[in-house]
């Protein structure tokens, strides 16, 4: 954990490795405890800890995330809407049985960083207004101030997407929704 931590979204991509590395301790530790001697004290504490890890972590009720409160609202902002949605929140698509024509963006932008994907073809259809609705984590502002510093680790948006987004599409809701805060409509409607 500690050669990735630098890297940028380990927090989450890199939990697994987290898990595993205390699973393979664990058993490591339970390995060591049950070749020794005098194992029956030791052996009987295992189960005791694991009950009361259990109990103390089960949580108390059952609660909305504040990033998640906007959601269905959001989902049924998009169900409403006619033609294609592009949206960073493709759990949206999917309920509103729409197709998904970006599945991560996270990656999006890695690979058009990196070259390794032609980030032109979506621009395209910005520019072209394919898209009835775009749903999108930030507001115009935020955009606009991660693509002019594509370094920082939130600028996951390209100028030229930006750009056509901005010429072409306009705010029309705000939701507090992950992945899905900010609404965009065409300035006109798109072409047929």
């Amino acid at each position: 954990m500690t050669f990735t931590i630098g890297q940028w979204a380990n927090d989450a991509n890199h939990l697994l490795e987290w898990q595993a590395a205390l699973c393979l301790a664990a058993g490591c530790g339970y390995h060591m405890l049950r070749n020794r001697q005098k194992v029956d004290v030791a052996a009987a504490l295992i189960p005791i800890g694991v009950i009361l890890l259990i109990v103390l972590g089960l949580p108390e009720s059952p609660r909305v995330i504040p990033e998640l409160a906007g959601c269905p609202a959001a989902y049924q902002f998009a169900e409403q809407q006619p033609g294609q949605i592009l949206t960073e929140n493709s759990a949206i698509l999917a309920l509103s049985g729409k197709p998904v024509w970006l599945n991560n963006s996270f990656e999006y932008s890695i690979m058009g960083k990196a070259g390794r994907l032609d980030q032109q073809p979506l621009i395209q259809m910005v520019r072209r207004k394919f898209f009835g609705l775009i749903l999108l984590v930030g507001n115009p502002a935020a955009l606009q101030y991660g693509a002019a510093h594509p370094g920082l680790p939130t600028s996951i948006w390209p100028e030229g997407f930006v750009s056509a987004l901005m010429k072409n599409y306009h705010p029309v809701s705000h939701f507090s929704c992950a992945d899905a805060g900010f609404a965009y409509k065409p300035n006109s409607p798109p072409p047929r």
